[in-house]
């Protein structure tokens, strides 16, 4: 099964100015004052920027030894008190020695501000988990800041560096004039107490919708046909497991799975998570996080190449990202670098799965187009997150019978399908008329239902058919820019296969069960909406005829009519390896069961898909 891309919108606001207490400057010493300030309010998973500054409050230039970053606590720290009484603990710090060129005037009235771009990069745990970073601002309530500055005192003479005299190495030197030693500020400043309020997002500010086509074939020269040009269509810098196709597997997939995020908040940091319950994803966009190709992945029993069944997104969504947080500097800048959209090749599908509705991704991802992501960084930045998937085929609708103008569809699955379509195409290749049904159901599990096919002229269709399935999806929970970015995308494989196609939603339920999504912060609101793809569906009666002549043959006395019935059951595909696996719980002992199971060993990858998410855990 191949995941489909995904498309999360989230909706941002902006924060709440700071209150009073915010702007307030703690107590002076020794002629300077220092105060912190950070939003009144944010929300889970936003950038929470703070500012320190420093006022000269005296008459005179003072010098002050400019290390102000938290990360060097023996001179600049913050303390940060949780909803629940406990300190934040910084990700990471280090420590510096000051030297001569450390020391900066500060003239009478003047301030030094330093500005962090986002306190939840800089107090952050490790999720072994998902291995990745985790604010420590996620649990809404009330955050108490202080920040602490510390002055030094610096010797008259100090080593700035080394020279060779002579083939000798000596230390170089610098002397301090009396004026800097006499007015360096070597104090300890403790700013205001700054609050903060985090709360989690409202429905109206965070949403994520997605969408994906799940296509399960009967055919399976058809399938690796589709897959083949699928996968060929993928520009050349997508990340993939898989790069030289080489999987076996039972044709069924994920197509164009698409992630759309809208928010309403200017930035909002999102962890998205996506696991193959069974399966495993072979190619996405735009980077992740997790897996990330470091040499110390895990191997799965046998030595074979790793195969990861989790994908992890970290992002910013909207259309700024905040500035790194590497150590900071007062003159250096801050603001918020605008995020566009990656270029991707003219004519791709891609192009029309971007809504401007939806909120910009952007990620940390690789400048070095190999099979999986490498070392060197760049940003990436798209309207959506795409992935791609092998699963084991399920069983839902199956077809009984087949005419020209009807079918008889039979539901295998375990729930009511609702929104069953079938497209008929052929007609209009001599000009004569499409066919088309809508069942609008629900039809049990288990029921069986003769579908009639309303003729439609060659030259309407398949604009009524294209109306129908709009109106569904839109009522499935998708807007109506995704509901035509779907039928854009998917117009030839619901209206234009050869043969016969029959599609139907998916409970979300389902796709829950078979694609576990995890969103952090958690949106308020959350649509799923699946597509089950039939291609070539009208051919099923026949498949399975032919099927169970050839299972029956397997026990014919005449070894070459058995050699000969296993080969062409290796290549008929699902419908005969459905029909295999029922033969072999019938009768698990005899001969002919042990020759299915060596041919499903040889042509379906459905046991190894299950095998590989059991023995692989990232």
């Amino acid at each position: 099964m191949r995941a489909w891309p995904f498309l999360a919108a989230l909706a941002l606001v902006g924060m709440a100015a700071g209150g009073e207490q915010n702007a307030r400057w703690g107590k002076e010493v020794d002629g300077l004052a220092c105060r912190i300030e950070v939003p009144g309010e944010a929300c889970v998973g936003e950038a929470i920027p703070a500012s320190v500054e420093i006022r000269n409050v005296s008459k005179e230039t003072r010098y002050v030894v400019s290390i102000f970053d938290i990360q060097l606590p023996k001179h600049a720290k913050m303390d940060i008190v949780g909803p629940d009484g406990k300190a934040l603990k910084l990700s990471s710090w280090g420590e510096t020695t000051p030297g001569p060129r450390s020391l900066q005037p500060l003239g009478p009235g003047e301030v030094k501000r330093v500005e962090f771009p986002d306190l939840g990069a800089r107090f952050a745990t490790y999720d072994p988990k998902s291995r990745t970073m985790q604010s420590s601002f996620g649990t809404p309530g009330e955050y108490r800041l202080t920040y602490t500055f510390a002055g030094a005192r610096l010797p008259k003479q100090m080593v700035i560096g080394e020279r060779i005299v002579n083939g000798q190495r000596e230390k170089v030197y610098e002397t301090l004039p009396d004026e800097k030693l006499e007015k360096t500020w070597a104090g300890t400043l403790v700013s205001n107490t700054a609050t903060l309020a985090v709360r989690e997002l409202r429905e109206d500010e965070f949403a994520v919708h997605e969408w994906g086509v799940f296509t399960v074939f009967n055919d399976l020269k058809y399938a690796n046909a589709n897959r083949k040009a699928e996968w060929a269509s993928l520009p050349d810098f997508f990340y993939r497991q898989f790069p030289s196709v080489r999987l076996k597997w039972e044709p069924a997939a994920w197509d164009k799975p698409i992630i759309y995020f809208y928010c309403t908040r200017p930035t909002l940091k999102v962890e998205v998570k996506v696991t193959f319950a069974e399966g495993a994803p072979v190619a996405w966009w735009p980077c992740c996080s997790s897996p990330v190709d470091d040499g110390m992945g895990r191997m799965p029993k046998g030595g074979e190449t790793p195969v990861f069944r989790t994908l992890t997104w970290t992002a910013w969504l909207g259309d700024n990202v905040p500035a790194p947080t590497h150590i900071l500097r007062p003159d250096e800048p801050t603001q918020p670098r605008p995020a566009a959209e990656s270029d991707l090749p003219a004519g791709s599908w891609l192009l029309d799965a971007r809504l401007k509705e939806a909120s910009l991704v952007s990620v940390a991802g690789s400048k070095v187009q190999r099979g999986r992501p490498w070392s060197t960084t760049q940003r990436e930045t798209e309207r959506f997150i795409y992935y791609d998937g092998l699963v084991p085929a399920p069983n839902y609708v199956r077809c009984v019978k087949a005419s020209p103008d009807s079918v008889t569809v039979r539901n295998a699955g375990q729930f009511p399908i609702r929104d069953l379509f079938v497209a008929d195409s052929r007609g209009t290749a001599r000009d004569g008329p499409a066919r088309f049904a809508h069942v609008a159901g629900p039809l049990a599990a288990g029921a069986e239902q003769a579908v009639q096919l309303l003729p439609v002229p060659a030259a309407a269709w398949p604009k009524p058919a294209a109306e129908a399935v709009g109106k569904a999806l839109v009522a499935a929970g998708l807007t109506q820019a995704e509901a035509k970015a779907v039928l854009r995308i998917w117009d030839q494989g619901f209206f234009g296969a050869p043969g016969v196609a029959a599609f139907h939603l998916l409970p979300q339920a389902e796709y829950d069960r078979m694609l576990p999504l995890e969103i952090k912060p958690v949106p308020k609101k959350l649509v799923r909406v699946g597509v089950v793809l039939h291609p070539q569906f009208a051919i099923e009666p026949e498949l399975t005829q032919r099927a169970e002549r050839l299972i029956a043959q397997l026990g014919d006395a005449d070894a070459a009519k058995r050699e000969a019935a296993a080969k062409e059951l290796a290549q008929l595909g699902p419908v005969a390896w459905r029909l295999m696996r029922e033969a072999i719980q019938k009768a698990p002992a005899s001969g002919a069961a042990r020759q299915m199971e060596e041919i499903l060993k040889a042509a379906d990858a459905t046991d190894w898909l299950r095998q590989a998410a059991k023995d692989y855990k990232f």
